[in-house]
């Protein structure tokens, strides 16, 4: 893989729907169900995991692929359903094969409120 440009920077968005809330989580976290029907954290990371992906593939062979190892971040407000999520990334560091990225996922009336 060839390093990506540090400060480069990658947006995605996401509509939230019935599938992407901490009721619909997979049945194993049965604990859920009974939880509000908001943007799941879960699928918060996944999605920015998947942003991550996104922003790298130019940058990788096709017989490349990427995972995710360590996460920090914080779910400071509920989204609910029907509003749309904005993720952006950007490559801060590279140490060998590692990568380090600024991540910050915003709903529309955060978004707003800038």
């Amino acid at each position: 893989m060839k390093t990506p440009p540090i400060g480069l920077v990658h947006e995605a968005t996401i509509r939230i729907d019935e599938t992407l809330v901490v009721p619909r989580l997979p049945a194993a976290l049965a604990a859920m169900a009974d939880m509000p029907p908001v943007f799941a954290i879960a699928y918060m990371v996944a999605f920015v995991e998947v942003t991550c992906i996104e922003a790298l593939a130019p940058y990788m062979e096709a017989d490349e692929g990427t995972v995710g190892t360590q996460i920090n971040m914080s779910h400071v407000a509920a989204t609910p359903i029907g509003m749309t999520v904005i993720a952006r990334i950007e490559p801060i560091a590279a140490e060998g094969r590692k990568l380090m990225f600024r991540v910050s996922c915003k709903d529309e009336q955060v978004a707003r409120r800038r």
